[in-house]
């Protein structure tokens, strides 16, 4: 009885480890990306006040 119950328990545990580790990886991945995406702001809006170029190109070119 004991057995057969923890043939059951194995796998559900396994993937509920499993969708913690996704989630917490997905949650990583997406505050890492919010908080390039706020810092990129705030430097183009610190450049607009200056009147430079986007990204603290100054002159308006591409890198190369």
């Amino acid at each position: 009885m004991l057995d057969s119950i923890a043939e059951i328990i194995g796998p559900v545990i396994i993937v509920l480890v499993a969708i913690v580790v996704a989630a917490g990886l997905y949650l990583a991945v997406s505050t890492v990306k919010a908080r390039r995406e706020e810092r990129r702001a705030a430097r183009d809006a610190a450049d607009a006040l200056r009147g430079g170029a986007p990204h603290g190109r100054r002159d308006g070119a591409h890198r190369r």
